[in-house]
């Protein structure tokens, strides 16, 4: 099974068929079937889109991504009360923290799994504000009072 048709599969399954068919106006048999490597049936595109849909998990995606040299971020939506000047400040404070952490990580001249881990929470911190102020600039292209 490749990879792709192998996160289809564990998605699907970890979801639970029972509770996913209805979303994708299938039984639960006819899921199955389709999900089933030997058999004839397959999963449309719509069908597809909509597992995504429901369930939420990236991993269905991921492998695709992975082909194409992509990632996905997930949209944040920051408190519509911060404005878009306190999203840049913190921003800054995640990069500064992000900044504390390689510094530590490196001291000794190597990053063991403990500091990847830490690394890569404070990077996802980081990409998560920028990912705010950027929601906040897409906001403020609508017709809006700008906050001050």
């Amino acid at each position: 099974m490749d990879e792709f048709t192998g996160a289809i599969y564990d998605v699907a399954h970890e979801y639970g068929l029972k509770r996913l068919a209805p979303d994708l106006g299938v039984t639960e048999q006819t899921l199955r079937n389709k999900l089933n490597l030997n058999a004839d049936h397959t999963l449309t595109l719509a069908q597809y889109y909509q597992m995504i849909r429901f369930t939420k998990d990236v991993r269905a995606v991921q492998p695709l991504l992975d082909e194409i040299g992509m990632q996905a971020i997930k949209v944040s939506r920051p408190d519509e009360n911060q404005s878009l000047f306190d999203l840049i400040l913190s921003h800054q404070a995640a990069f500064g923290g992000f900044a504390a952490t390689v510094r530590k990580a490196l001291a000794d001249g190597k990053v063991d799994a403990r500091e990847r881990a830490e690394l890569k929470q404070a990077m996802q911190a980081e990409i998560n504000a920028v990912c705010d102020a950027m929601s906040a600039l897409d906001e403020m292209s609508q017709p809006r009072e700008v906050k001050r």
